[in-house]
This record gives C-alpha cells, structure tokens and sequence, in this order.
C-alpha cells in the first residue's frame, strides 16, 4: 500500500532537497515538487514509511543545520595501516627522471619504461586477475574505451556539474587553406595565430563513461549478472599542480562498473574493496581507506557534498608518499546510484525501475608511484612479499 509523505521546505533548499532525495533512500518510489506551494511529495510504501521519514529527517538536517558552515567535512578512515614503517624516503620522482625510466612528453604527460613499467603493468595484471577470483560468479566483459568523449554526451551524463575545472577539450584547425597553410608555413604555434575549430568533444576525465552511453535505454534482467572493467587514457587539467606522478594531465584509469540493484552494487563493491587489503598486507602499506571531502568547483557545491556523504558514496584508498609526507588517492569506490542510470534510462527487472551503479577505479599511475615512492627503486633492498607478488605477474630480474 503506498504512503505519501509532504515536505514543506523553506524556498532557499528546495532545489538541493528535491534533487537529493533520490540518493537517501532506495525505498522511495516517486517525487513530486510543487514549486509554487514549496512542498515536495514523497511516495513509498506504507511499511517502509518510517525508514524513509528517518532518512528524510536526516537531510533536512543537514541541509538546515549549518552542515556546510566552512566548507568543510571531516573525512572518516574506514581503515588504518598508517602505522606501517617505510623505508625508503628518497625523492623517487626525481630518481627516476635521472636515470630516464620516466621522462615527460608534455606538462603532466610521462612516458614509462624499466622499472616504472614493470610495476605499472603489473597493476593492470593484477586488478584483471583479482576479478576473475573474487567475481568467478558473474559474466566479466572487457571494454577498452577510446579518449574521445562528444561534448554533448559529457554533458548528458553530468560531469560538467562537477569538475568542470579538469575537462580539456580536444579540436581542430579551422578548414580552410588559409588557415590551415598558415599554420604550416609558420615557424611556431604562437607565430601562426591560427584560427581553431570550437570544441564538440572532450578528452575523457573517467574511464567509464561510455558505459552508461553502452547500456542506455537497456532493461537489465534480473538474472544478469555482468560486471564491466574498462580501461582508458584519462585527461584531467591539473593546471598547476603537476609537480610528480602524483597530478598528471594525461593518466591511465582501470575500472570495474557494477550495474543492477542496490544489493548487487554493495555485495560487488565490498568484494572489490579486498584487492586494497591484500596490498596494504602484501606490501606493507602506509596507506589508509577513508571517506573522500573533494573540493568542487561548481556553483552545486552543496548538493555535490551531500552526495559523497550520504551513503559514504565515495571512498579512497590513500597511500602515503613519504618524502612528500603526504598521502595520495590511488583507487576510490564510487557509488553513483541512480546518478547515470536516470540520464541513460537504464532500468532493473522492467521499465519502472531504474538501475543503480557503481564504479571502483584505480589510478594506475598513482599506484605505480605510491609503491615505487615506499619501496625505493633499488630491488635489492626491497621485502621478499613484494618481489614475490610481483615475480607473478612481470619479471622484475
């Protein structure tokens, strides 16, 4: 039997309560705002009423209670290995330009070899490896996905709410002979005042994006049980910010993209949380998990904040890089809900239910940093764990 619940909320929050409501609840069925009469409608079933209330009130106080007095929410650790003793306290960023195992072909764009790539790669086998182990009960389906992304699609899916401080956009010189011989005639870029193309499409920020574009308008069948992993060269503008690995402009993303109701997510993504602890054990991490306080740039900040909060939507997996004495994220849990699912209408079991999702991204540069910046780069003096997990996967002698 339905229950509806009336919300008579002051004008200056309607619009972050309307559109957060959504996220507080998986019991919620419908949503009806009345603007003119600033009251919004909540409709549920009768025995999950007071659920929902409790979650509602739990908004409203956010919301009404100063919650984002300073901007400023203090993060929650989830897990702790901090304690672990690190050895190596060497600037390695600039060890391994000295001996050229990285070396840069553009601000915050590296190039790999040696060592470097070793380890990459062997994050990459590993995260493909683990999901074979930990999901042996579902359907795996390997994406690689390009870096181009159409700005209108960008759009659609919501990014632009977020960061729009990190897209970079992709374009052309303008067509024409002119132009374009001007270009070629002239000695360098900023002799040739060329004319550009506007943009119609952007350098990805994210490695799944295309996914939603993949499943829209598709009803998932209960009985599916499919998980994505999508890897992609990612683009951010870090401005700046570019002083090691730690912020680049161009880096690789490994993804695994959970879609299908609310037990399906938690039960994929609490597996998946498991490769964290097998490296903080392995290798002896100084690393941490811990609820994520981005700084948005957007003009949504509050209902943004909201959405990591409620639920721990995000979570990151922190490592320390100990010259730096400063701890970097290298892999998060991202809990979108309905987020993508609303925009590309992907539904669960029939036509009235909307999918959720979720993704659980890995920073494969960050990785590679983080256990180079612990371990040091002399193999010699690194711990028999580590080499031994690592030998399984890249030779490292």
């Amino acid at each position: 039997m339905d229950s509806y619940i009336t919300l008579k909320v002051k004008e200056e929050n309607l619009e972050v309560i309307n559109e957060m409501l959504p996220y507080v609840s998986e019991y919620i069925k419908e949503i009806i705002y009345d603007r003119d009469n600033k009251i919004i409608k909540v409709r549920c079933d009768e025995d999950s009423r007071s659920e929902v209330e409790n979650s509602i009130q739990e908004l409203e106080e956010m919301v009404t209670n100063n919650f984002f007095e300073n901007d400023k929410i203090n993060s929650v650790i989830i897990k702790d290995w901090t304690n672990k003793k690190v050895y190596n306290k060497k600037d390695v960023f600039a060890e391994l330009k000295e001996k050229l195992e990285i070396y840069d072909t553009a601000s915050g764009a590296f190039a790999y070899n040696g060592l470097t790539l070793k380890i990459f790669n062997y994050f990459l086998y590993k995260i493909d490896e683990y999901a074979k182990q930990i999901f042996n009960d579902c359907t795996i389906k390997y994406h690689r996905v390009p870096s181009l992304y159409s700005l209108d699609g960008y759009q659609k899916g919501g990014y632009f709410d977020s960061f729009p401080h990190h897209i970079m956009f992709e374009t052309t010189c303008l067509n024409n002979l002119y132009n374009i011989n001007k270009f070629s005639e002239a000695q360098n870029f900023k002799e040739a005042n060329v004319k550009i193309k506007k943009p119609s499409n952007v350098l990805r920020t994210a490695s799944c994006a295309p996914i939603y574009k993949y499943l829209e308008n598709k009803v998932i069948d209960k009985n599916e049980k499919d998980i994505y992993i999508v890897i992609g060269t990612c683009f951010r503008n870090e401005a700046e910010n570019i002083k090691t690995l730690s912020r680049l402009n161009e880096f690789t993303m490994k993804e695994y993209v959970f879609v299908g109701d609310e037990r399906f997510i938690e039960d994929k993504l609490d597996r998946a949380m498991g490769l964290w602890e097998f490296w903080a054990d392995t290798f002896s991490l100084n690393s941490k998990i811990e609820t994520a306080t981005d700084s948005f740039f957007a003009n949504n900040y509050k209902r943004l904040k909201l959405f990591q909060v409620l639920g721990k939507s995000k979570i990151e997996f922190k490592c320390l890089i100990p010259n730096e004495n400063k701890y970097i994220s290298c892999s998060s849990k991202n809990y979108h809900r309905t987020h993508f699912s609303s925009k590309y209408n992907i539904c669960y079991g029939d036509k009235s239910t909307l999918a959720q999702s979720a993704c659980f991204a890995f920073g494969i540069d960050r990785l590679t940093f983080a256990l180079l910046s612990q371990k040091g780069v002399d193999i010699e003096l690194w711990d028999e764990n580590t080499i031994e997990e690592i030998n399984k996967y890249v030779e490292l002698f």
